[in-house]
């Protein structure tokens, strides 16, 4: 697999993110009691991406993306906060080898005392075989005096994420696959309409 850019010149007009959960719901057929079972490495985004109305120049551009993802077999990243999450550089780092689950030990050598992120922000995660996780936070991401924080996870880790590599806060996005076969429709004056269905890669 390898990872295509986006090209820099064509904004999407809208990308519709949908969660979708690693959980199992169980129901009784007797009781209609439910029981949840959680899939750890099953919760993945997916995006429906809308794209502006493009003229030939911006169409050839756009489809020359497409074609390189090759269907399914190469990925994306999409950008998935609507501006900066926070100012600054704040270079936030794993902090510790062997974590799992729906905390993350991470850690900064430029910020203390501070609240970087809101619950409700999002953060990617790497891991040693460059898959990426993008994750919901449901507490706010708060360092202590040390320049050390805990971050609570959404959506539990898809592994264990190698010790001192970078964890995105400011731009964070998911690592994406084409879902769908390339197609586009073409209106009188020549206006080119295009949309792409992606799912997270992983």
């Amino acid at each position: 697999m390898a990872t295509i850019d986006w090209p820099a010149a064509i904004a999407p007009r809208a990308n519709n993110w949908r969660q979708v959960g690693g959980v199992l719901l169980q129901r009784s057929e007797f009781t209609g009691a439910t029981s949840p079972l959680i899939y750890g490495t099953a919760a993945r985004w997916t995006c429906d991406v809308e794209l502006p109305p493009m003229k030939a120049a911006s169409a050839l551009l756009w489809r020359a993306f497409v074609f390189a993802l090759r269907g399914g077999l190469n990925a994306f990243p999409l950008e998935a906060a609507d501006a900066d999450q926070h100012g600054g550089t704040p270079g936030v780092v794993i902090d510790g080898a062997g974590q799992g689950g729906f905390t993350l030990a991470v850690s900064s050598a430029s910020i203390a005392s501070v609240t970087l992120l809101p619950a409700g922000a999002l953060i990617t995660v790497s891991y040693g075989s460059g898959d990426k996780q993008l994750i919901g936070l449901t507490e706010p991401l708060e360092f202590d005096g040390a320049g050390e924080a805990t971050a609570t996870l959404g959506s539990p880790l898809r592994g264990s994420p190698t010790d001192a590599s970078a964890v995105e806060t400011k731009r964070p996005y998911a690592l994406m696959r084409a879902a769908d076969p390339a197609a586009w429709s073409v209106e009188p004056g020549l206006i080119y309409r295009h949309a792409l269905q992606a799912v997270e890669a992983f």
